[in-house]
């Protein structure tokens, strides 16, 4: 990611505002991410968000990156303090999650990780499924498939999880 970050900044030097954005800026923005840099790629994203030469699905774009950097971000947290078993930090990072970002859907799958990491497991299982049943009725993709691979392996439930990782 760095070489592709090197060379779309020195084709964004090269460009002339005055002819129109620089239409490559949505793609430095997923650099940064490739590359770890998620404080640049939300500074790139909102530059296309507040830039009204762009088009409202650009806008739209940007701003769906700027939560999904801002959402994953704080699972990260979350999931290093539980994997080091700190699951003080996991619930507290789960009810700022919840607050902010309501039922997103990473946020499901995280609720359903730190419900098995505290023994309830079932429960995580039924809320899973819950929303698997919700998204495929809207004809949506199940993103948290993952996330149900991670509760069976709390749960020991090795084939299960085995299982579940197939079919991400």
């Amino acid at each position: 990611f760095d070489e592709a970050i090197a060379m779309l900044q020195k084709m964004r030097s090269a460009h002339d505002e005055a002819n129109g954005p620089w239409p490559w800026l949505p793609t430095l923005g997923y650099c940064y991410i490739g590359a770890r840099q998620h404080d640049k790629a939300v500074a790139i994203f909102r530059e296309v968000q507040t830039n009204p030469a762009f088009d409202q699905v650009a806008h739209i774009e940007a701003e769906s990156m700027i939560l999904e950097i801002q959402v994953g971000r704080q699972i990260e947290t979350g999931m290093s303090a539980m994997n080091r078993g700190d699951i003080k930090t996991g619930a507290a990072v789960l009810k700022k999650l919840e607050t902010n970002f309501g039922t997103h859907r990473d946020v499901v799958g995280y609720r359903a990780i730190y419900l098995a990491k505290i023994g309830q497991g079932d429960e995580a299982i039924r809320q899973l499924e819950a929303r698997r049943k919700i998204e495929e009725g809207k004809q949506i993709a199940f993103t948290q498939q993952d996330a149900l691979a991670d509760v069976y392996l709390e749960l020991k439930q090795f084939e299960k999880a085995r299982a579940a990782t197939f079919v991400v």
